[in-house]
């Protein structure tokens, strides 16, 4: 198959981008000496940077002049009307049964390394220029580039409500359509 001049190809233009979600103190150094991506659960910008830190240690310990970027798992809960996402979204979070979350925290708590609640990442909740101003807040302050969103509720509905985000991130200078970046996945 042979790709149209300025069309996306069968083949991406760049080799895949490995990501590791190892994140103890071994998974980073494998992740600093072999990939591109290190996929962690850091609640705030300080956990961000302080795994930036250490990702930049172990890069100079294994001689390498480059750190693998962080991906973070994050929780994305998007309301078109000022303070309705916090409402419902905290709603949700106390809805759970008791008994399930004590064993499914208990399975997390297992293998968190942070000493932190089994389960916990981080949280954008609010209206689409809410979210994409906590998201800009938090490259600002820690440099991360990659998100990865979970959507607490999943259906079609809350996939849609994405789309106004990703367009305030677009305005916002932070975010790229993959299309633009010529990327094909």
């Amino acid at each position: 198959m042979s790709s149209t001049k300025g069309g996306r190809r069968p083949v991406p233009p760049t080799t895949p981008l490995l990501v590791s979600a190892a994140s103890s103190e071994r998974g980073r150094v494998f992740a600093t000496t072999h990939c591109d991506y290190l996929f962690a659960t850091p609640l705030d910008a300080k956990d961000a940077q302080d795994i930036q830190n250490d990702l930049a240690r172990q890069a100079t310990a294994v001689g390498k002049t480059e750190t693998p970027q962080i991906l973070i798992l994050c929780d994305l809960f998007v309301r078109d009307e000022p303070g309705r996402a916090r409402e419902e979204y905290e709603a949700l979070l106390n809805s759970t049964d008791p008994a399930a979350q004590k064993i499914w925290s208990s399975h997390l708590d297992r293998i968190a390394h942070t000493g932190r609640k089994g389960g916990d990442v981080m949280s954008f909740v609010g209206t689409p220029a809410e979210i994409s101003e906590q998201i800009v807040t938090l490259r600002r302050e820690s440099g991360i580039t990659g998100l990865m969103f979970r959507l607490p509720l999943w259906g079609p509905d809350e996939a849609v409500r994405v789309g106004p985000v990703l367009e305030q991130l677009r305005k916002a200078g932070v975010w790229k359509p993959p299309a633009e970046r010529e990327y094909c996945w």
